[in-house]
């Protein structure tokens, strides 16, 4: 089982074998950056390699209070592939609001790693310290047009083709990435104008749309 859990990951901590030169040598365990992998490729040590890459990463996120933790719970995760991530609004203690955040639990991580290497995940301990209080945020997509989003899947690798058709007949084309829980609005349109979302219809509209700046914070229990 194990095997099967870290063999999607080991793909990944390939990056953390490499440096941006061309002289760069891979980790013991690892395979090259630029070398083609198989599941028949998957060695012992390579599951090691990527269970120890995990478990070093993980104890370095920073940890929620017991009460934001039982904030967050309020929050409905969002019905991404990653699993465990929670798009939501923050106040931090100076008073100041993020409305685009995902808080996003580490453990989900060990069986989705295709974010990039480790040490490369966007931590942001400092923020998280500064955390006063956990809502809903108001930029998320209602729940009907989210689920439908995610229920349909992707239109190819990593990416998303709708178009957004509003009550009053007007459509606007987008593109986004895999998470779509704050969308980019057209000017004067909200997500109560909206009429239907059709999926994997790249070009309907004259501009193209996506998802607005977010904030990842990872987090551990």
């Amino acid at each position: 089982m194990k095997r099967a859990v870290h063999v999607a990951n080991i793909a990944l901590l390939m990056l953390l074998s490499a440096c941006d030169n061309d002289q760069a040598q891979p980790e013991a365990g690892l395979m090259p950056q630029n070398a083609m992998i198989t599941p028949a490729d998957i060695t012992p040590e390579m599951i090691e390699e990527s269970q120890r890459q995990y478990a070093k990463w993980y104890a370095g996120l920073p940890k929620l209070s017991g009460k934001m933790l039982a904030q967050l719970q309020s929050i409905e995760p969002s019905n991404g592939f990653a699993g465990n991530w929670y798009p939501c609004s923050i106040e931090l203690e100076d008073g100041s609001i993020l409305e685009n955040v995902y808080l996003i639990d580490g453990r989900s991580q060990e069986n989705a790693s295709y974010y990039g290497s480790w040490d490369q995940y966007l931590k942001n301990p400092q923020l998280s310290a500064r955390i006063k209080a956990i809502r809903s945020s108001p930029n998320r997509l209602p729940k009907k047009h989210r689920e439908f989003l995610y229920r349909i899947g992707e239109s190819g690798m990593g990416y998303m083709h709708f178009t957004l058709v509003t009550n009053e007949g007007h459509e606007y084309a987008y593109t986004t990435g895999n998470f779509m829980d704050f969308m980019e609005m057209p000017d004067g349109v909200t997500y109560e104008d909206i009429k239907e979302l059709i999926p994997h219809v790249p070009r309907r509209g004259d501009n193209r749309y996506g998802t607005l700046p977010d904030v990842k914070i990872y987090f551990q229990q």
